[in-house]
């Protein structure tokens, strides 16, 4: 729309076409998360959380790697929400001194706090992807995080991993839905 100012309608139709939803970032979730659970049956906490806290960085390359193979548009350039979605995403980065501190602290809470403040930063996505789906994440990493923090906090690096990574599984599937449903309804 070259010389015509295009209404933010239809900058997030365009994202969420191109971008198809953003479910190759749950998707690389899950592979993290799957692969810090198998480890915890082999490392000590101690290991494993500084693999919590640096293995997360590669949650981004992976969801990039996944875009590019099944050739989503995750970055959406040119389009400002695309633009939006990687500063929402990049709101993680000031989560890490965060998490250091539950790793000195309260080795046990780290896995919790990854959880919670993880699921949060998903909430923009609700609105920017107009998807209740990654409403579900947010909220679904928030409570389960929460509830083995305080109801079976010895099993946070076993049991939690394998537990979000469902949530982004099922995840993964809604968004799939979602996307598909919007593609047959703006043909």
């Amino acid at each position: 729309m070259r010389g015509e100012q295009k209404s933010l309608e239809l900058w997030r139709k365009e994202m969420i076409e191109d971008a198809q939803k953003g479910y190759t970032m749950p998707l690389a979730g899950a592979v993290y998360f799957f692969v810090v659970g198998v480890l915890s049956f082999y490392l000590q906490p101690t290991t494993l959380s500084f693999i919590w806290i640096v293995g997360m960085g590669s949650v981004f390359p992976l969801g990039i790697l996944f875009s590019k193979s099944l050739g989503v548009n995750l970055m959406a350039k040119g389009n400002p929400l695309g633009t939006l979605g990687g500063i929402v995403g990049g709101t993680q980065a000031f989560f890490i001194p965060v998490y250091i501190v539950a790793m000195t602290v309260a080795p046990d809470w780290l896995p919790v706090t990854i959880g919670i403040l993880g699921g949060s930063h998903f909430l923009p996505y609700v609105w920017i992807y107009d998807s209740p789906t990654y409403l579900f994440i947010a909220v679904g990493m928030g409570l389960v995080s929460l509830g083995i923090g305080v109801f079976y906090l010895e099993g946070s690096y076993q049991l939690l991993p394998f537990l979000l990574m469902g949530i982004y599984l099922i995840g993964v599937l809604g968004l799939r839905m979602e996307q598909r449903r919007f593609h047959h309804r703006n043909l």
